[in-house]
């Protein structure tokens, strides 16, 4: 990464990636595949490609099924918008992803409603 010149839009992108890990306790691209389909490539292409497994507008490929869905759907909205914001909205237009104070505005609101 010393050759990398990281920008803010990228830190959010990492940031909502690590929130979905810690609060779903899965990696936010990860899929698990049923026997007989086809395979979904690499996590990495999948993030290159967009395809985020939870974009409630998208169909994914026969046979591939989000590995956190159950603890997705549990997820209050406005946790649920952001991590939209980041992996779908912010694929196209990095600057709408989710800074650092909107995360710790809705986190510590779904805190404090438990």
């Amino acid at each position: 990464l010393r050759t990398v010149d990281r920008t803010e839009d990228d830190d959010a992108f990492s940031l909502a990636a690590l929130v979905f890990h810690l609060v779903t306790g899965a990696q936010a691209f990860a899929v698990s595949i049923r026997p007989g389909s086809q395979a979904p490539g690499t996590v990495g292409a999948r993030i290159k490609q967009g395809l985020w497994p939870y974009d409630p507008k998208r169909v994914l490929p026969a046979g591939w099924v989000p590995t956190a869905e159950a603890e997705w759907k549990a997820l209050p909205k406005a946790i649920q918008d952001l991590f939209v914001a980041c992996f779908v909205t912010g694929h196209g237009d990095p600057s709408a992803r989710p800074r650092p104070a909107a995360w710790l505005s809705a986190l510590s609101d779904w805190v404090r409603a438990e």
